[in-house]
């Protein structure tokens, strides 16, 4: 239990938590970013178990830059 938190504040952050389907524990939500020479930028959000690493992916935002605009792309579950 963490201290200064009440059993009902930790059970309502666990409702809504994604728990990992190895190892059953809580999951973090992960960001990672990468840039290619061509201009685009892909941004990847997944949720990884911090103690089988196992992951999940939720979405990918890939983004495109030519002449002065940029187009985006969405991928994943809303």
């Amino acid at each position: 239990m963490i201290e200064g938190v009440s059993e009902e504040v930790l059970n309502l952050l666990r409702k809504d938590s994604i728990i990992c389907p190895r190892c059953h524990t809580t999951m973090d939500f992960s960001m990672e970013t990468e840039s290619f020479g061509n201009g685009m930028k892909k941004v990847t959000t997944y949720y990884k178990c911090s103690v089988c690493s196992y992951r999940i992916p939720d979405m990918t935002i890939e983004i495109y830059r030519y002449n002065g605009s940029a187009k985006i792309k969405l991928n994943g579950k809303f």
